[in-house]
Formats: structure tokens, sequence, C-alpha cells
């Protein structure tokens, strides 16, 4: 005998009979007296039972959870009364479960509960499932349930073209867009969250194709994808929370692999990275992982690494091989093998490279190989000696280095060793040795922590340059001279500890929007000269006092004569 279940959940009756000829007659019905008149045999008939319990719970976590187990405790007691209720009957479990998938809040559930009812307990029929159906329908918004009903136009079991019925409904008017999204993706989101409730049967394996995966899981340290999902087309993954199960090697055409917010990320789970012939962007920003495995240089299209956050003390050699890596970011403890820096051409920014040792202050030479190179941030925190002179010796070269390095067109330079003591400001760093090659490319210049004695005359020339932060020992008018010709510069941060003579006179600026100025020490007095700062939009201001005559006298620093300001923050602290 041969038997079957329909495709409404659940088989009444089934007739088997053979003819003379040999062939078979299967009968699928709901109704058992048309099954016993069909068929002339009650032996003939076959009654379906409902499924038993171990299977009913497998098929609803399953749909629910993406595994056959029950994964939040906390809905122990509400999935058994949901499942009691269901009878066994297996499109009552896939449509509640589907309309539980990736629900997890103990109220989502009893509400799905309560709305079933006490009819399904006592042995659901036809009538049942037209109340389940249309639960499952009223959970639908309006706009999905117009989409939904629209299907009614095809013949049944009809082939749809999903590209097809998502252009007819853009084109009657039932999707519109929405923050950002085209009415077509809006469409794309409606025909999916259908196939997810399963009110649309799921006719093509490719529709599976997943091209862009983000899991999220904060609750569970069990992330399990759904074996439904085809993994070998995803281009993009980003994960929050506990890690996946799958290995990385699942999904070998990935570009994108953002795993900086997945908790207890560890070595091991990057042991497969060097599969990913096609990725581009990698980011594993958690503190657990320690190296980077050396088959990472066999990913010759990678372009941005970002490895921030991570312990890695040091680069494996074969980093050299990424030739097409263009981003680096870094945390300054990390070292680069010698020589590597100079073979990585393609390098346009590095974000954190950190001077700790002489070595790795020789690599500084070797930037100025790299013709791409626009953006370098630096960290210095080694001094070879004690004293201050010495390191002072040590941050004139490396600024000197750094600055004639033609091509860059963003320098940061931060001294953390010099910027953690108290003395700093007595030994200020000259800069009249590092002009750069080409003045003309720099745009924007920062150098903090360590105090510079003057401005240097050539920085006047820095025809582009629109951003500068500066630690100054003092401020004298002949620096405001110089800050105030540079043609460009929009933004501007000055730090000192005094004014010559107790003084600041401020003239000049012409195409300065922000001026943020902090003075450490007390009875510096600023003034804003007619005329100047035509452009100012913002100001900041950060005084130190003892008593208001700290002053000398400066009571509204003439900020009435900036007339485009249309912002002004001025703290004042007393001892």
């Amino acid at each position: 005998m041969m038997y079957g279940t329909s495709k409404h959940g659940k088989l009444s009756g089934l007739l088997c009979s053979t003819n003379k000829c040999g062939s078979r007659i299967i009968t699928t019905t709901r109704n058992v007296a048309i099954a016993s008149y069909c068929s002339g045999d009650s032996s003939y008939v076959y009654q379906m039972e409902s499924l038993n319990s171990s299977d009913s719970r497998r098929l609803f976590f399953k749909r629910s959870f993406g595994s056959e187990e029950l994964c939040y405790p906390h809905l122990e007691e509400v999935s058994s009364q949901i499942l009691a209720k269901c009878g066994g009957l297996s499109l009552a479990i896939i449509t509640f479960s589907s309309l539980l998938a990736d629900k997890h809040a103990n109220d989502e559930w009893n509400r799905v509960l309560t709305a079933i009812g006490s009819a399904l307990a006592n042995g659901p029929n036809a009538g049942n499932m037209t109340k389940i159906l249309s639960l499952s329908y009223f959970d639908l918004s309006h706009r999905m349930r117009t989409c939904l009903l629209y299907l009614s136009v095809f013949p049944e079991d009809h082939r749809i073209d999903k590209q097809r019925l998502i252009g007819r409904w853009v084109a009657e008017g039932f999707i519109h867009e929405e923050r950002g999204r085209s009415a077509y993706e809006v469409g794309e989101g409606y025909f999916n969250d259908l196939i997810n409730r399963n009110s649309v049967e799921h006719g093509h394996a490719s529709d599976y194709r997943v091209r862009r995966l983000c899991v999220e899981n904060r609750n569970s340290n069990k992330v399990t994808i759904p074996t439904s999902l085809i993994l070998s087309h995803v281009r993009s993954l980003t994960v929050f929370g506990h890690c996946m199960q799958e290995s990385l090697s699942t999904f070998p055409s990935l570009r994108v692999l953002d795993l900086g917010e997945c908790w207890e990320l560890e070595n091991h789970h990057l042991a497969n990275i060097g599969k990913l012939l096609h990725l581009k962007y990698p980011r594993l920003g958690q503190s657990r992982i320690t190296e980077l495995p050396g088959k990472i240089g066999e990913l010759r299209y990678l372009e941005t690494l970002d490895i921030r956050g991570t312990r890695i003390q040091e680069l494996p050699p074969t980093i050299a091989r990424l030739q097409r890596l263009a981003h680096l970011h870094v945390n300054h403890m990390i070292r680069f093998p010698d020589g590597v820096i100079g073979q990585m051409q393609s390098l346009e920014e590095v974000e954190n490279f950190g001077v700790l040792s002489y070595e790795q202050g020789k690599c500084l030479r070797e930037f100025s190989q790299l013709s791409k190179l626009r953006t370098l941030k630096v960290a210095n925190g080694w001094s070879h000696d004690t004293t201050k002179r010495s390191h002072l010796e040590v941050i004139e070269g490396y600024l000197e280095i750094l600055l004639s390095s033609c091509n860059l067109h963003h320098l940061y330079f931060l001294d953390s060793y010099g910027g953690a003591s108290l003395p700093a400001y007595r030994y200020p760093v000259s800069l009249e040795s590092s002009c750069p090659t080409d003045a003309c490319v720099l745009r924007k210049l920062h150098i903090t922590y360590c105090y510079i004695d003057k401005v240097p005359g050539w920085m006047s020339l820095l025809e582009n340059l629109g951003e500068l932060n500066l630690y100054m020992f003092s401020v004298r008018p002949e620096d405001v001279a110089v800050l105030g010709a540079i043609p460009s510069l929009h933004f501007l941060e000055p730090r000192t500890y005094f004014g010559t003579d107790g003084r600041i006179l401020v003239a000049g600026f012409r195409s300065l929007k922000y001026f943020d100025l902090e003075i450490f020490c007390c009875g510096t007095s600023l003034e804003f000269e007619a005329g100047s700062m035509p452009s100012l939009e913002q100001l900041k201001l950060e005084l130190r006092v003892h008593k208001m005559e700290c002053l000398n006298g400066a009571s509204d620093f003439g900020i009435h004569r900036l007339s485009a300001l249309t912002k002004v923050e001025i703290n004042i602290y007393g001892d």
C-alpha cells in the first residue's frame, strides 16, 4: 500500500486500488466519507495520525529558532501550551511557529496562545484551519494583506516570478518608498516576510540565496543559522553578540566580514579566514584576538583591515603580500615586521601606528616610499633617554621625517610619552627644520601633547591647510601673524600656557570658521581685533583663573566684533 499527506497538513482518508494493468491510483481527501465511498472497501482507507509530541516539538522549534531544540528556557511552558492546542496538526504547528519566528519575548508568545482559543484543543478540522489561516492573515499589516490577496489573480499552483510580482505591486500602488528605500526594495521585504510566514510557497531554491547576512544573538551562546538558507553566496556577514557555530569556510563568496561586536571571538574562529579569497573588508575588534593567521597574506583582494580593539602584538610578515590593501587600522601597540611597510605600495591610510622602540622609529622613513599614502596617524610612546632634551631630539627627528613625506594630506602626531609628564612644556620642540617638501598638499595637521617653541614661518605657505591642531608653549604676536596668514584655514585648535606679555591679540584669519583656544595658566588676556575672523561661526574658549583679575581686565574679549558668529562656548575654571 502507498500513502502520503496532503499539502494542507493532515490526511483524513486515502484510497489505493489496483487495476488489471498493474497501475495504482492514490487519492487523498480530507473527508473520510468520500474516502470510504471511493474505495468500496474500508481496508483500503488509511487513517493518518497526527504528529506525536516529539515530532511536533522538533517541527515547531525548527521553524521558530532554526534548531530542533528549545533555545529559550523561559518559553518552555507557553510553547508546550501552544503545541497542545495544535494537536499534532502540522499546518497549525508551521503556521504558529512562523508567526513566532525570531520573537523571543514571553508576552508575544502568550498573545499568540490567547488568540488560538480553545477550539483547537478538541480535534482540529477544516473549520479550525480557517481560524488558523485567519489568524496568520490578520497578523499582517494592511498593505501586506493587500499584497497577499493580489496573488488570487494567478491560477492555483501557478509559478509566479518574484520580480514580476513585485513590479505589479508597485504599479498598482500597493507599495511606496519608505525611509530611503525604493518601492521595489520595500516590496522585496514584503515578499520575504510572506515567505517566512509560509503565506507564500517558496518554489525556487535560488530565492533562498542570501547576499547580506546579519546575525544578532545576545541571549544564547548557541547561534545556528537555519539550514534552509544557502550561505555560499553571502557577500556581507555581520555578527552581534555570541559567535556563530558555522566556520568561515561556509562563506566562500564573502567580501565584508564585520566581527567587531562578536562576543567571545577567539583566534580559532579565524582559522579559515585565508579561504575567503574574495574578502575585501574584515573588522575584528575583540580583545581575545591575539594574532592574525599567516594565511591572511593569501587574501589578494583585501582593501581594508581593521584590527583595532584586538590584542595583536605583531603583524605576520605575510601582510606584505596584500598589494591592494589601502586602509589599515591598528592599535598603537602593534609592531610591524622590518621592511614590510615600504612594500605595501597601495596604502592610502594608516591609523594608530605606534612608536614604542628605536626600531619602530626607523620604520617611519618607510612611509615616504608610499606614493599613495594620504592619511597617517602616529602615536609616539618611546624615548631612548630619561632626560627631556633627548626626548625632544627624538620627537624633532620624527616630525622632520613625517613632514617631509610629500604626499601626505592628513598627518596626526600624538606624543603620549611627552604628554604624560608635567615638565613637558619646559623644553618645547622646534619645527623650523621640518618644512614639508611639498607644502601645498597638506590639508590637516595635528601635533598634540608635544609643545612647539614657535609657529614656523613655512606654515603660512600651506595653501591647502584647512585644519590645524597645535600645542604651543606660548603664543607670540608673530605666531598669530603666521597662523592668520594661512589662506584656507577653517578649523584651528591651539593649546598654550601663556600669551607673551600676558596678552593674545587676534587679527587676520580670513577663512576661519571654528576656533577653539585653551589657555592652561592664568594671567593672559584675549582680545579680537576689529575685522578679525570675519567668517568665524563657532568660538570655544577654555580659561583657568584664580580670580577675575587674572583675566587682565578682559571682559567680553571683543566677541562683538566677530560678525558671523553663531555659537559661543566659554569655560572658565577656577582653583
